[in-house]
């Protein structure tokens, strides 16, 4: 259902969207996922859409999982990158490369 909604969004609402992933340890994080996750975004959505990756924090109610490495974060930009993804952004741990959201051929000097 959400990749429909999201296909719907590009071909038929105009409006403007951004993608927000959170990687869960176990879950979701493994390369096989994120690269058919980054892939599907980029062929079904466009190397545009800007994409952008947030790892988990185990508090309230999510006790059983550990944070998420900032590596894995790091990598799941790299797979986005790599699969043609043009905006790609890291959250919530500190990337001074991938956390920020400023166009990424205007990278600051």
């Amino acid at each position: 259902m959400l990749d429909c909604t999201l296909e719907y969004l590009k071909a038929e609402s105009g409006v403007w969207f951004e993608i927000t992933t959170l990687l869960i340890p176990g879950e979701n994080d493994s390369v096989g996922e994120l690269d058919r996750w980054t892939q599907w975004v980029a062929e079904k959505l466009g190397p545009d859409v800007p994409l952008h990756f947030t790892g988990v924090s185990p508090d309230w109610k999510m006790h059983d999982k550990p944070c998420t490495p900032p590596a894995t974060l790091t990598l799941a930009d790299a797979f986005a990158l790599a699969n043609g993804l043009h905006y790609v952004y890291t959250g919530n741990v500190h990337d001074r490369k991938g956390g920020s959201t400023y166009c990424r051929s205007a990278e600051p000097v």
